[in-house]
């Protein structure tokens, strides 16, 4: 989630050069965010789209589970894997998803907006208070928001039974190919490898459990014609030269408690570059129904005029 890499170094975030792009799609990210290219794909397992999306200051899409074809690619978690894309501008962000998306399209106005009010209460004073600020301007281009507790008190247990069923699914995946040619790791990749090869069938039984009642749950707030809000990461982009270690454990595990929700219930989420705080991009997220993809896309070409004029 950070886009450090002990063997080949870290590409620049452009946008906030002092701080890391976020992962793990970090090249894709860094790259249009320097204006290499104008748009860039990447993976999205557990945020890997949408966090470099928040901290490079680009639109990202993480799309219903299996709306973007994925043959062909290194699969690691399946029940979560999804193939993303960033850009720099709305309409072509629309444009790419119009190419890409497949699968059942879901139409519907956008009529309702769930505030996640739990998942504002966990981020850093300075990213909630900027975000805050954006959606004063762009609150006329969207419905009356409704507060919502989504998760509440039980989101380390939504965290940790995305931890558990992708660990279980990558020792099928990609802990084979480590283990049967002895793969150099870097720290905390190695340790998180080890901890999945650890996790029992009784272990990712009880998470599955969780995962529907979690997903049983999202799909009854996302229905048809309505979004949830929430800050796409709870933190600024962490320092270039941060170090392995508790803090990015901690790191992770906040982040992974507003990740986790999207992918557990297969919907679509996108990250659209709302605002800035102390230098650093500030991601917004959006996330629809099944099927509502186009949607959230049409949605950032309505907002994007308006976040324009609040960064002027």
């Amino acid at each position: 989630m950070l886009g450090t890499n002990v063997h080949y170094g870290q590409p620049v975030n452009a946008r906030a050069p002092r701080h890391v792009t976020g992962g793990s799609s970090c090249g894709s990210a860094a790259a249009v965010a320097a204006a290499m290219c104008d748009f860039a794909l990447g993976s999205d397992t557990g945020g890997s789209i949408r966090v470099p999306a928040s901290f490079c200051g680009l639109y990202g899409l993480r799309p219903t589970h299996g709306r973007i074809d994925i043959r062909g690619a290194t699969p690691m978690a399946p029940s979560y894997d999804t193939i993303g894309f960033l850009a720099r501008e709305a309409k072509l962000f629309r444009d790419l998803g119009l190419a890409l998306l497949e699968g059942e399209r879901v139409e519907a106005e956008v009529k309702r907006l769930i505030l996640a009010e739990d998942m504002f209460e966990h981020a850093e004073t300075s990213v909630d208070a900027a975000i805050w600020q954006v959606f004063s301007r762009i609150g006329r281009a969207l419905p009356q928001a409704e507060r919502k507790i989504v998760a509440g008190a039980e989101i380390d247990d939504w965290r940790d039974a995305f931890r558990v069923i992708q660990g279980f699914e990558i020792q099928s995946t990609l802990l084979p190919f480590i283990q049967s040619h002895n793969v150099e790791l870097g720290p905390g990749i190695k340790e998180r490898f080890e901890m999945a090869a650890k996790i029992t069938f009784a272990e990712v039984e009880a998470a599955r459990a969780v995962r529907a009642e979690i997903a049983k749950r999202l799909h009854g707030i996302a229905q048809r014609g309505s979004v949830i809000v929430l800050p796409t990461t709870p933190t600024l982009p962490p320092a270039r030269d941060i170090q392995e270690g508790v803090s990015t454990a901690e790191f992770r595990a906040l982040t992974l408690q507003s990740t986790c929700l999207a992918g557990h219930a297969g919907l679509p989420q996108i990250s659209i570059p709302a605002t800035e705080a102390a230098g650093c991009p500030i991601g917004l997220s959006f996330i629809g129904w099944k099927g509502g993809d186009e949607a959230l896309l049409d949605l950032a070409v309505r907002i994007e005029p308006m976040l324009q004029r609040s960064a002027t």
